[in-house]
């Protein structure tokens, strides 16, 4: 198992590295900390002998800072997974993360996020959005106040859309931890009956094997406002969604829900490419 965590050494990275440790010891993963170094679209007017001091500067300082994060990291944590640290040259952050994943065969990214709104959010979470719709490697983003549990109650949110495949991926995920996934349903048109959600409960039973499974419908509400309630209904421990191009979820009132639950979740968000 393969964990890469992006880092700009800030404290909300340094939530997201200590859930990837805790996480790690789990399932006794390989960690890779990333920091990508680049100079913003100004940068390119100045002269390029004087980019290139700056850009080498820069290098050098995360260097160190590596070395002292790695000191704190093995001073407040015991059985610390294996960490190697990496710096890489790239404009954008989430083709430096994409690049790596790959090149890297990396299982999951994990990043720490903000709550935030407005122009806060845009400049606090670009990165994480970006890296969100950019990678194809699954992204777990952790709240800036969580820490990792047992995930043992996991909430998978789904459009029905493509569930078998789906349920699949989250089994595998699933029995490293034990979970039980509560699969949740937002009808927002309002065209399930009482006999059809008894249906459509009867078939996803039948593709399921996994033991500990719930489905739970709501209707005519907001996605966000269901979600929050439900995982606060029942203290999940995590929030699982799958990333669409187009249709339910992603073109919600124009709106990217996966994104949206990304920064208001009170816990950590597992997002998986459709």
């Amino acid at each position: 198992m393969k964990i890469l965590v992006p880092t700009d050494f800030s404290p909300l990275a340094r939530v997201a590295l200590n859930f990837a440790v805790a996480m790690g010891k789990k399932l006794n993963a390989e960690i890779y900390l990333l920091h990508t170094v680049y100079l913003d679209a100004h940068a390119h007017t100045m002269a390029a002998f004087k980019s290139e001091r700056i850009i080498e500067a820069m290098i050098e300082n995360a260097r160190v800072d590596f070395i002292r994060l790695l000191e704190d990291i093995d001073a407040t944590h015991s059985g610390v997974p294996s960490i190697t640290t990496h710096v890489i040259r790239n404009d954008y952050v989430e083709d430096s993360v994409e690049d790596f994943s790959q090149q890297h065969n990396i299982d999951y990214i994990i990043l720490g996020t903000k709550g935030a709104t407005g122009m806060k959010k845009v400049l606090m979470g670009s990165n994480a959005v970006s890296i969100i719709k950019r990678c194809r490697k699954p992204v777990i983003t952790v709240p800036e106040n969580a820490t990792f549990n047992e995930i043992k109650t996991l909430v998978y949110a789904s459009d029905l859309e493509d569930v078998n495949r789906e349920l699949r991926i989250l089994i595998s995920f699933a029995e490293v931890f034990n979970s039980h996934i509560h699969l949740v349903h937002v009808d927002q048109k309002g065209i399930l009956n009482e006999a059809l959600i008894s249906e459509m409960e009867q078939k996803l039973r039948g593709l399921c094997l996994y033991p500990q499974f719930t489905i739970k419908t709501f209707q005519n509400i907001s996605v966000q406002h269901a979600l929050e309630k439900y995982i606060a209904s029942i203290d999940a421990d995590m929030l699982a969604m799958f990333t669409h191009k187009t249709g339910f979820f992603e073109s919600l009132f124009g709106k990217s829900v996966t994104n949206e639950m990304a920064f208001h979740s009170t816990v950590p968000l597992l997002s998986v490419k459709k």
